[in-house]
This record gives structure tokens, sequence and C-alpha cells, in this order.
């Protein structure tokens, strides 16, 4: 096993932290971030032009529940996709989700849509930490920016995440891709 680089140790640590804080994070306090949330991603998905295709994830891991945005978004007539990582360390794929329960899971145990399989025009995604440049860090696997890598479409990104996982203890790296928007319980940033 190779030994981590200190800059690999702090992202870990800060991952470990910011995942600990967000597991204790329930009740009123998330419901109310998560209805906020909800609406001011609905009010900018509905500032953008010509879009069809939205893309959510199924939380994991006491993220942000996007089903109340998922049935605001279907309510507009957009249609709605989950990520499905089809093998892993490989981009994901994005399937319509008919908006029944998620009975299938993904090479990352993950559930997921199996509707057909459709480029989205934005996709909502969850933040572990985020930073004032438009950055986010997730788990550390790189599926988003994989995916995102190999789309050729130009693709509105918008991070979702508490306003306490913010954070500059990190710096983006090559690979990493930015958003276009981050949104907090607190406030929206765009980029």
């Amino acid at each position: 096993m190779s030994k981590l680089s200190p800059e690999q140790r702090a992202k870990l640590d800060l991952r470990e932290d910011l995942l600990l804080k967000r597991y204790k994070m329930t009740g009123e306090p998330a419901h109310k971030a998560m209805l906020g949330i909800s609406e001011d991603v609905n009010d900018i998905v509905g500032e953008r032009r010509r879009i069809q295709n939205v893309a959510l994830y199924a939380a994991i891991n006491k993220e942000i529940d996007m089903a109340f945005l998922a049935e605001m978004l279907t309510m507009r007539g957009l249609t709605v996709c989950l990520p499905r990582v089809v093998r892993k360390n490989e981009p994901m794929v994005f399937n319509k989700w008919d908006m029944l329960p998620l009975h299938d899971k993904d090479a990352e145990g993950i559930p997921c849509a199996m509707g057909e399989e459709i480029v989205p025009d934005v996709v909502i995604l969850p933040v572990v930490a985020f930073n004032r440049e438009g950055y986010r860090l997730g788990y550390g696997s790189g599926y988003y920016d994989r995916t995102f890598a190999k789309i050729e479409k130009d693709i509105y990104k918008i991070g979702v995440g508490y306003s306490f996982q913010e954070s500059s203890k990190f710096k983006a790296e090559e690979h990493d891709v930015p958003l276009n928007v981050i949104v907090t319980e607190k406030e929206v940033l765009k980029f």
C-alpha cells in the first residue's frame, strides 16, 4: 500500500471531518435546509433556457435528499435522470428516472434508475466539501470528473451541500471540473 502524500492525507482528514458533521445534520434543520436548497435549485434551473433533462442523485450518507426537487422538476415538464456507475473507475451514464422507488443498484452499490440512457443538460451533484473557487471535493473516486470529461456537451453543474461544508483546506487538481453554481441553505454561489 502506498503512503499518502501530505495533500492526500489532508483531503482524507477533511472528508472524514465533514462527513461526520453531515451525519449529525438531522431532523428539522436538515429538512428545512433541504427545502430551501431544493427551491433555490429549482429557480436556477428555471432560469436556464433549452433545458430538457436534469440529473439528480440518489442521496446516500446523509446527502441532501433530492426527491422534493425531483417532483418540482417533473412538474415543470423536465425529464429527471440519475447517475449510474456501470463499471468501477469508468465514466458514469445517466438513466431516466420514472420517480418510482429505486430497487436497482449500480456497480458501487448506489441506488440507480434503469430507464433510457440520456445526456443531461444540468447535473445537480452532492459535495463533501466546496471552496469559493467553484470546486468540490467528493468521496475521492472521481466519477463526476471522469464523466464530465467524457461528455462533449457543455453541462451546467450545480453542487449542493450545507454551508459548513465550505473549506479552503483543499485546492483543485488538474483533473477537477469546476461547478457553475453551489447552493447551500445560506447562499447561492455563482461562478
